[in-house]
């Protein structure tokens, strides 16, 4: 091996190279199995028996297979160097565009907490403004029921005081002018609740619109959901058909019966069959952002289901209905005589109650239309002759049953659709304490 050292300054027509083990030598040969320059003294020492020659005679040899690797090397270089300096200019494009997106993002977040404190501001005045508006109206009826109480008073004492002190006379002469004035004070309408609640609460997940071109959240609201108020809209709060869809709108109120006009209230629908309560009927319920919401099921089987529909867990209202009664043809017997138009095959019950039945009054129909109505046709079976005729009415929100007496067709009956003609007497009235205890529709 030749030292690094000893090659510096070292040309074609520069000085000798001496060997290292034998300073006193100049490297003259070259030891093909060692492929290392050797001297003299080498050659006949440790590298006895091995081919060396000068290097003046080897040197073409090398030096081309060295050509060779530096052709194929060179063009690694200059591949080094297209990616040194595409990294260069990368690193440079990078940091310009780290600087224009942290400006970016300067510009977003300062626009954006400009917009929000100005919406926060907006929401503050607004909270004042309302504070300010129940505060006014607090102190208006305040200043109202004082000069009433304050009158009240007056009279209240001016009268004992005329009552305890006065004489015959004095009363007497008095009395007109006390009694009118007592009357007058006594019809003064006031009201013994505040005109004004302390109902106000923040809804910091609901959209407030835009403020500077951002999105912001966050509003003030002053109404409460009053489930008391709130009301079921719909043509299928009363029906359903088996095995489709079924669906009405829910629209929430607050105390003084205006809309809620947002959502976002905890509604909670239960469709339960009354002889399977464990098997409750999967319900959906849609929040429409504007105070409404469509509940939305779909019945499985015939029977009779309670439909509940609570806010802020409570009642708001409680359905009945029952899959399953034809009314193709069904005469509805009042004091007068009328006929049912075509309906679809399966209608609810309560539905026919509640549009044909009069207030207070009972519903006949011919006993072979109950074998629609779960649980009521064995009740209205009869041996051959006129038909059964079946009574409904409702006692407490139950619908009741009684088959008690036949009823004659009129000649227009064909095909069993002619109105009913009453024969017999002794039918229980809609709400006769003494009308029999069936339970209807179990």
């Amino acid at each position: 091996m030749v030292d690094l050292e000893d090659l510096k300054g070292y040309s074609r027509i520069g000085k000798a190279i001496l060997c290292p083990a034998h300073p006193a030598e100049e490297l003259r040969l070259f030891c093909e199995l060692c492929d290392r320059p050797v001297c003299r003294d080498c050659v006949v020492g440790d590298h006895r028996e091995h081919p060396c020659d000068f290097t003046s005679n080897v040197i073409h040899k090398h030096g081309d297979s060295v050509r060779e690797l530096l052709k194929d090397t060179q063009p690694h270089v200059e591949a080094l160097e297209d990616a040194l300096a595409q990294i260069k200019g990368t690193s440079s494009a990078l940091q310009q565009r780290v600087e224009a997106v942290a400006a970016d993002i300067r510009t977003f977040t300062e626009g954006y907490v400009k917009a929000i404190e100005e919406h926060r501001d907006k929401l503050l005045k607004q909270l004042e403004d309302i504070r300010a508006q129940k505060e006014n109206s607090l102190q208006l009826q305040k200043a109202q029921l004082e000069q009433l109480l304050a009158d009240m008073r007056t009279g209240v004492e001016f009268t004992e005081h005329l009552l305890t002190c006065g004489s015959d006379l004095e009363i007497l002469i008095t009395k007109g002018v006390v009694v009118e004035r007592l009357m007058k004070l006594n019809q003064v309408e006031y009201s013994a609740h505040p005109r004004v609640n302390d109902k106000i609460c923040f809804s910091p997940q609901e959209k407030a619109g835009r403020c500077r071109g951002y999105e912001v959240y966050g509003v003030i609201n002053t109404k409460e959901v009053d489930p008391a108020k709130c009301v079921l809209q719909g043509e299928d709060l009363h029906r359903a058909r088996e095995k489709q869809t079924t669906s009405f709108t829910l629209l929430c109120k607050d105390a003084a019966g205006e809309s809620m006009g947002r959502g976002g209230d905890n509604i909670q629908v239960a469709v339960v069959p009354k002889d399977k309560k464990d098997s409750p009927v999967r319900t959906m319920v849609q929040d429409n952002k504007d105070g409404t919401y469509c509940v939305s099921f779909t019945p499985k089987e015939p029977g009779v289901y309670t439909v509940l529909v609570c806010v802020k867990e409570q009642h708001v209202q409680v359905l009945f209905f029952a899959l399953g009664l034809n009314t193709e043809g069904l005469t509805v017997h009042h004091d007068r005589e009328e006929k049912a138009p075509l309906t679809p095959r399966r209608v609810s019950l309560l539905h026919i109650l509640l549009q044909w039945r009069p207030e207070n009054r009972s519903l006949c129909l011919w006993g072979h239309h109950a074998r629609w109505v779960p649980g009521l046709w064995p009740r209205a079976q009869r041996p051959p002759g006129p038909s059964a005729l079946v009574m409904l009415w409702e006692v407490h929100g139950e619908v009741r049953v009684h088959v008690g007496r036949r009823a004659e067709r009129s000649k227009e009956s064909a095909q069993d659709r002619g109105a009913l003609t009453a024969a017999g007497a002794g039918l229980p009235k809609p709400h006769d304490s003494t009308a029999p205890e069936d339970p209807g529709l179990d």
